[in-house]
């Protein structure tokens, strides 16, 4: 049983992700057919949902993990940290016509980080296939700026001093999750060469 265990701990991870997050996701979007609140973003949000979902269930072994805690825990409050915003009634026409636009931008990123990683998606830091095409030809983290980008949307359209604080501690271990990840990473030869050939980590000639 044990011997078991250490063969197939990873896909017994992937499935309870699966789970966690997709029971998450569908209530999410139940609750928004459910208030009429249910349009072609909330279609496009079930897209990426499900592209994420696939993402977990075919990603590849890593090759090494970051075995230090601090950078680990880092990597899991920013992934799981969306969970934590509330939903608010009090934003402008203006405000959600605006955050609209950053979650639209965010969704669509997200998707196409999706298609460019393929096997290589991981939630702690760790070594997998560096991943050189589609997206991740212009900025090394675009996963991390439809995260960001979210947020941003979502505390528009959201704002309180909950979603706030959320907002700056989650959207800070997003950035600092990349350089402790880059960290990491450079003990790879082939990230290093990935780093020259693309110098920005969110945005292209910026940061």
């Amino acid at each position: 049983m044990i011997s078991w265990l250490r063969s197939h701990w990873q896909t017994l991870v992937n499935w309870f992700l699966v789970f966690t997050i997709g029971r998450f996701a569908f209530r999410q979007r139940m609750e928004a057919w459910r208030n009429n609140r249910f349009d072609a973003l909330e279609g496009v949000f079930v897209t990426q949902n499900l592209a994420g979902l696939v993402s977990v269930l075919i990603r590849s072994e890593h090759r090494s993990i970051e075995k230090r805690v601090w950078p680990q825990i880092v990597a899991l409050t920013a992934f799981f940290s969306g969970a934590g915003f509330v939903q608010t009634d009090d934003a402008s026409s203006i405000l959600i016509r605006l955050a609209r636009g950053f979650i639209f931008a965010a969704v669509t990123i997200g998707i196409l980080s999706f298609m460019s990683l393929g096997r290589s998606f991981g939630i702690l830091v760790a070594v997998r296939q560096v991943r050189t095409t589609g997206l991740y030809r212009f900025i090394r983290h675009p996963m991390y700026l439809s995260d960001l980008l979210w947020r941003i949307g979502y505390i528009l359209k959201n704002a309180c001093k909950r979603n706030l604080v959320l907002f700056l501690i989650s959207s800070g271990c997003y950035v600092y999750r990349a350089i402790l990840e880059e960290r990491f990473l450079d003990e790879d030869p082939a990230y290093l060469e990935y780093r020259r050939q693309v110098p920005f980590r969110f945005i292209p000639g910026i940061f």
